[in-house]
């Protein structure tokens, strides 16, 4: 659960910083677009449409193929940008990891106050470690007994007949 929450924010981060590099991008080619113009004021009188009327277009190899999709990363922004993206992506991280450890904490110290509350009420209990679960739970004292005795009974046949058998 822990390494998905995590996947899904890594993918999520990696979204969010490529918006905001081409965010950034295009404003910045905005603003040198705007700042061209203002400063070649009306010299130039074609338009866009004109310009690219005037320039040939023939990519593939000059077969007018248009590629279909361009699969290009988002450039790198400006310092301030990558520092608050870089900030970003810390505290995220650092606020899941958080979460998950606290989240595995809460868990375990919560089964460990209701077995400590189980022992308090009842004299005739003992705390046990489960086989599979790597969990504990309580049994009586009774049958944890019993099970201690035919372990001990078990072990010792065990042993007696491995010595024997040299």
């Amino acid at each position: 659960m822990g390494e998905d929450i995590t996947t899904d924010l890594i993918n999520g981060l990696c979204r969010f910083k490529d918006a905001v590099r081409w965010k950034v991008f295009f404003k910045l080619l905005q603003e040198e677009k705007d700042k061209g113009s203002q400063s070649n004021g009306n010299i130039a009188n074609n338009t866009h449409k004109e310009e690219q009327e005037q320039q040939p277009h023939n990519p593939g190899l000059k077969t007018n193929l248009k590629p279909t999709k361009i699969n290009l990363s988002a450039p790198r922004a400006d310092d301030e940008t990558e520092r608050f993206l870089l900030q970003l992506e810390e505290e995220l991280l650092k606020q899941a990891l958080n979460k998950i450890e606290a989240k595995g904490r809460n868990n375990k110290s919560h089964k460990i106050k209701s077995l400590q509350q189980k022992l308090r009420n009842h004299d005739n209990l003992v705390v046990v470690p489960t086989d599979k679960t790597n969990s504990f739970r309580t049994v009586s004292k009774s049958n944890y007994c019993k099970w201690v005795e035919g372990l001990v009974k078990g072990l010792c046949k065990f042993v007696l007949s491995s010595l024997c058998c040299y």
